[in-house]
């Protein structure tokens, strides 16, 4: 778990989530207790610390692992 946090490298979108996450953590002290800020809050947090996202915005990783041959594309260029 410490390896996850410290070894994984700190994008800007890690960065912003973990901000987003300890604000709307800090908003409980000052707003009435809210379930809505506690669950988004940790929701944020949890992705941060553990770089894990929510999956609609990451590319699936390429299946060519080296072992295969590209193969060329033929095309005609129409002028």
């Amino acid at each position: 778990m410490r390896e996850k946090i410290l070894n994984t490298p700190w994008t800007f979108m890690r960065w912003l989530r973990l901000g987003v996450g300890i604000y709307a953590l800090v908003n409980l002290f000052f707003v009435p207790f809210n379930v809505f800020f506690l669950l988004f809050g940790l929701w944020f947090t949890y992705q941060a610390l553990f770089n894990y996202g929510c999956g609609a915005c990451s590319t699936p990783m390429s299946q060519n692992r080296g072992n295969e041959e590209v193969k060329t594309v033929d095309y005609e260029e129409i002028t």
